[in-house]
């Protein structure tokens, strides 16, 4: 293998690799933010129901 044929392999595997670590870290954005989205409508869900449990109070 020449010099060349080195630099291109080793250009395309690392460029390989930028791009698996790419998606990995955008992956658990996503997790990290569908999780942050489904606690809040969680919490809403339980506000709302304590709102119809007081109005229903009175």
């Amino acid at each position: 293998m020449n010099k060349t044929t080195q630099v291109r392999l080793i250009f395309i595997l690392l460029s390989i690799a930028i791009c698996f670590a790419g998606g990995f870290f955008a992956g658990k954005h996503y997790r990290q933010q569908e999780s942050l989205t489904l606690e809040k409508a969680k919490q809403e869900a339980v506000q709302q129901a304590k709102r119809e449990r007081w109005l229903d109070v009175e």
